[in-house]
């Protein structure tokens, strides 16, 4: 590699460059980094744009394991990372099945929270695969997101006090911003990967 050359994106000559295409020239390094930021909206990769707008072959770069949910498809995958869209179809679900369990209103409002911890726990359980967990710990310390923990608690007080509404309400909330601050969590992670790179 030639001493003057540079990253085509950001015009560094900071090593270590790749060539991850079939570029040949002044155009053919660029830093993995700069790929990977330009490839990334809202903490997500999007694996369409690793492709040379160039010479139009996918990209080869060093592998990264950026945070993102298991579930190959695109229009699901933009949905849970919508965490306000997410929340209100699984809370507006969860009054439905409450609703038409045809019980009393406490036992209605038992099988709405159930069914919420239920949705929620489905998702956690079969499209969330934490990677780089030391981060994600260190960000979760760093934001003290546990504390949304506390919210939860008090939901499971309320139920054993027969406050069976304050409970539901309490334990719509701690879900919403549980799951919320997870999705933004993911973003920070991929953020700093990218960055760090």
């Amino acid at each position: 590699m030639a001493l003057q050359s540079q990253c085509r994106f950001c015009h560094e000559k900071t090593p270590p460059l790749i060539a991850p295409c079939n570029c040949d020239g002044s155009i053919k390094y660029i830093h993995r980094s700069c790929i990977l930021r330009w490839a990334t909206m809202n903490g997500q990769l999007d694996y369409s744009r690793l492709i040379c707008s160039l010479c139009t072959t996918p990209y080869t770069i060093p592998e990264i394991r950026l945070e993102k949910f298991s579930t190959g498809s695109y229009m699901v995958d933009f949905s849970l990372y919508n965490s306000a869209a997410t929340s209100i179809i699984i809370n507006y679900l969860s009054i439905i099945f409450g609703v038409y369990s045809g019980h009393s209103i406490p036992h209605q409002l038992m099988v709405g929270q159930l069914c919420i911890y239920l949705m929620y726990g489905f998702l956690y359980c079969r499209y969330v695969r934490i990677h780089n967990v030391e981060l994600y710990t260190n960000i979760v310390i760093r934001r003290r997101a546990y504390l949304y923990g506390l919210i939860q608690l008090y939901s499971s007080y309320t139920a054993l006090t027969d406050q069976y509404a304050l409970m539901s309400i309490t334990a719509m909330v701690s879900q919403t911003l549980i799951w919320k601050e997870h999705v933004r969590i993911l973003q920070i992670v991929n953020e700093e990967l990218i960055k760090n790179d």
